[in-house]
């Protein structure tokens, strides 16, 4: 299953063998860490913890902002670039999305008071497209994603939104390819998805207030 795999960095082994000021750390995020061996997915460390994948992607994305973590990331891109294409009607999805976005989320409905919607929904798609064709090209992904994370935050987008976007997102690929969203592809969008808000909440955490 395509997933988000989460490693200790040089920096996290180091803390491994020296004294280490914990207090800071959550449960989830000390469990997540001494879980992280650079084999195992988000997916199973949340099955080992008995907690919902999301409450260990944003503990990862702690440890991950902070130096102690770093991810490999093994997506079935040609798989998402196929259901890219097929996608019908691009804006009817874009629209969807947000119409699902405003149900689960509606107090975020002020950020998009002054919105051109034609941009919006085009500038949705570009960021999918940057994942699924920045595989080649890394260092041009991140820095894309960190750039939307750091203007994001300036948009008044919180932390705590990138999980209901997500939902809203998988929803949508629910809504749009019914039964031929398998799940196969699902995991692959997943993962992608994961991606995304781990680069853009790096960021907007070194982005200042």
């Amino acid at each position: 299953m395509e997933e988000l795999i989460p490693y200790k960095t040089q920096q996290g082994e180091l803390i491994l063998v020296a004294t280490i000021d914990w207090s800071g750390w959550d449960r989830v995020e000390r469990q997540v860490f001494a879980l992280a061996d650079g084999h195992r997915s988000i997916l199973r460390i949340a099955n080992l913890l008995h907690q919902q994948s999301d409450t260990v992607t944003k503990a990862c994305s702690y440890l991950i902002r902070r130096g102690y973590l770093g991810v490999r990331v093994a997506i079935d891109i040609s798989l998402l670039r196929k259901s890219i294409a097929v996608i019908p009607d691009r804006i009817v999805f874009a629209r969807t999305f947000y119409s699902t976005l405003f149900q689960l989320l509606p107090e975020c409905k002020e950020l998009f008071e002054k919105t051109d919607w034609d941009r919006q929904y085009g500038s949705l798609m570009a960021t999918l497209s940057v994942v699924i064709n920045g595989a080649e090209s890394r260092e041009k992904r991140r820095q894309f994603l960190e750039l939307l994370g750091a203007r994001h935050k300036h948009l008044g987008v919180h932390e705590e939104y990138y999980p209901i976007v997500k939902r809203a997102l998988m929803m949508t690929f629910d809504y749009t390819f019914g039964k031929d969203f398998t799940p196969h592809m699902r995991s692959s969008w997943t993962a992608a998805i994961d991606l995304i808000t781990t680069e853009m909440l790096h960021g907007a955490d070194t982005t200042p207030d």
